[in-house]
């Protein structure tokens, strides 16, 4: 029975995935990208998954994937991962803002969310805009919020309210996928397209 939502997020640095059912979570697993290539580890974590809760392929309903903005690595390498899994069986997919996720994992509204994606560089979304940031600005600009959620490490002197995800976005796509499969607007595969904030790769 096709009831489950598998979600995959390669670019936040938290990598992980997740399946939900009807009534929730299933099961999620943290991706390490220490040892080997990191499809073939996201590869690996999914067969994982599968096997631990005793899943086919067939009773999936839906994948959803973060398709960016965030690491240019990261999100190549989840979106060919992923049309590569779902060529033969089909099933449709719900690319998933990265800071959409961010803002579900956060369990709360925020005015900005933000991702580190270099030592010293942040993509962020405040107010609906994207841009980027480096480490000082990056601070300003949260200071400016009343509320903000990031992934990464917490830059020095921030006196907003700040809430730092510390685990992987998988689940948090797998619930927004769930949420746009329920409403018919899946896509198929071959409309999955990465979404590149060019400015922050020009650098």
């Amino acid at each position: 029975m096709q009831n489950k939502i598998l979600g995959i997020d390669s670019v936040s640095g938290r990598s992980g995935v997740a399946l939900i059912g009807g009534d929730g979570i299933i099961e999620e697993r943290r991706i390490d990208h220490v040892n080997g290539r990191p499809s073939k580890n996201l590869l690996v974590e999914i067969d994982k998954l599968f096997q631990e809760t005793k899943t086919d392929i067939s009773e999936v309903s839906s994948v959803g994937i973060t398709n960016g903005p965030g690491s240019l690595t990261g999100i190549r390498v989840g979106i060919s991962m992923v049309r590569g899994l779902l060529f033969e069986s089909r099933i449709p997919v719900v690319a998933v803002n990265t800071f959409d996720a961010i803002e579900k994992a956060s369990g709360r509204k925020n005015d900005l969310q933000a991702i580190r994606i270099r030592k010293t560089e942040w993509l962020l979304r405040i107010n609906g805009k994207i841009s980027s940031a480096d480490e000082k600005q990056i601070c300003d600009l949260i200071n400016s919020v009343k509320t903000a959620a990031m992934i990464g490490s917490v830059p020095n002197e921030i006196t907003t309210d700040l809430l730092v995800i510390e685990t992987s976005l998988a689940r948090s796509v797998a619930e927004i996928a769930k949420n746009v499969f329920q409403f018919g607007n899946a896509m198929p595969i071959e409309q999955l397209s990465p979404f590149y904030f060019v400015e922050i790769y020009s650098k």
